[in-house]
């Protein structure tokens, strides 16, 4: 079978990248009963990615990011060159009239909550949904709480599979003894500084912690997004907090390690792939209390409610409690190795067969 998979989004700096990246890379390497072809941006070059397989090409698409119908034309004319008999749509969530069609869905945030992104952003969502609803064969939610609103809005003819995202290099290795901290320190929040992912409560619970006399570091790393105008004000306002912006992830890899809590008080979430990093290398995580956050913690005792008050006084007790916090490390730590790309490449196979 000839297999086109939509690869735009490799390079970019978002959670969509690392999917992409991850699956993309395990299904080029499992069983060779495939041809793939990797669609990537037109910023790229082909010759930027290995994938080590006779079985797969890479070639530039010029389709145009977030471009309604156009992008989509165009995707339709560059798997219809390459004789594909299937395409995987992964962000803007597409389905081509033309090539039968699988999506996956992260989440429906620019829907239920368009005040929380850029208009660019809704328009390409609400476009791009309005044509998988009439051509995908079917859909695959990185959650369950994803798969419930694709039924609810899809209606119940197509499938829809629930598989998750997985654990990429290098934080699918635990850290050994003497690389992880003796003690570990603070908080950490990894993502787009931007109003869905909620950080402007973060700050404001650190305030609290020091205002009551805790003084508890709290880190953030992420690229600078859109919408936040107050953060250098609020930033500036919290004396233990330090915004890093965006780093590589051998660094992100070291702070993982030396955080005691990793903070993601994100208002909706369609996986939580920073939480996974996280809780793989022994960072405890508080979530907030969004389904597929605590689908992935497995752990509903690790959910704080969206307010200021109820952050300071978790992030405070979970430190203060050194042995509740060790185990439940243990656990989330455990829970996170089963998110293998290997094993997810391997749940997809079966849906591309069948067609």
């Amino acid at each position: 079978m000839r297999i086109v998979f939509d690869a735009r989004s490799y390079f970019m700096r978002t959670g969509i990248a690392r999917y992409t990246r991850g699956l993309a890379h395990a299904l080029a390497a499992s069983p060779g009963r495939h041809q793939w072809l990797f669609l990537i941006s037109d910023h790229h070059q082909p010759d930027e990615i290995e994938f080590g397989s006779s079985a797969v090409e890479v070639r530039q698409s010029h389709a145009p990011w977030l471009g309604g119908a156009f992008e989509r034309e165009a995707l339709a004319r560059e798997a219809c060159a390459w004789s594909a008999d299937l395409f995987h749509g992964v962000f803007p969530p597409h389905a081509l009239a033309t090539v039968p069609t699988i999506t996956t869905v992260f989440d429906f945030s620019p829907l239920s909550h368009p005040d929380l992104h850029q208009e660019v952003v809704r328009s390409a969502f609400h476009d791009a949904w309005a044509s998988a609803q009439a051509d995908a064969h079917g859909f695959i939610a990185v959650s369950s709480a994803t798969a419930i609103e694709i039924r609810a809005r899809a209606g119940a003819t197509r499938p829809v599979w629930t598989i998750p995202c997985g654990l990429s290099a290098p934080f699918d290795v635990p850290p050994t003894g003497a690389e992880d901290a003796e003690r570990r320190e603070g908080v950490l929040y990894v993502g787009t500084i931007e109003p869905r992912k909620n950080v402007v409560l973060l700050l404001e619970a650190s305030r609290r912690l020091r205002d009551n006399g805790r003084r508890i570091p709290v880190t953030i790393i992420g690229k600078r997004g859109w919408g936040y105008e107050g953060f250098d004000t609020d930033l500036a306002a919290t004396s233990d907090a330090t915004w890093l912006g965006f780093t590589d992830d051998e660094t992100l890899l070291g702070h993982y390690r030396r955080a005691a809590i990793a903070a993601c008080p994100s208002v909706l979430e369609g996986f939580g792939l920073p939480t996974l990093e996280a809780m793989a290398q022994g960072a405890l995580p508080l979530i907030a209390p969004d389904p597929a956050l605590i689908q992935l913690v497995g752990r509903p005792d690790l959910a704080v409610p969206l307010e200021a008050s109820a952050w300071a006084t978790a992030i405070a007790r979970w430190l203060d409690d050194r042995p509740g916090l060790e185990l439940a490390v243990q656990a989330t730590r455990a829970t996170a190795q089963q998110y293998r790309w290997s094993a997810i490449a391997e749940q997809c196979l079966p849906l591309y067969d069948a067609f």
